[in-house]
């Protein structure tokens, strides 16, 4: 995966690469950074359905736009849209 690859997940959403920090000492996180362009209200849900059930059972945590989100889909699709409709 090189920065800057993009990953359709459906008309109208895509993912991003942006890079990363991978870290090997165990204490520390490993960062990820993803732009995800969404193009309708639809897309939302399905941005929202891709990254609950990438990130359910892990032990990860999502920010988006500096806000922790907690990891279900509900939550994760209402801050999706409310940080479209802020924009």
């Amino acid at each position: 995966m090189a920065v800057g690859d993009t990953y359709t997940l459906s008309d109208g959403v895509a993912l991003e690469w942006r890079g990363g920090e991978i870290r090997k000492a165990f204490s520390f996180p490993q960062i990820f950074h993803l732009l995800l362009q969404v193009a309708d209200g639809v897309g939302v849900a399905i941005a929202a359905a891709y990254l609950y059930d990438k990130l359910k059972g892990r032990n990860v945590k999502l920010r988006i736009d500096r806000l922790e989100v907690e990891i279900e889909e509900g939550t994760i699709k209402k801050v999706l849209t409310e940080r479209i409709e802020q924009d």
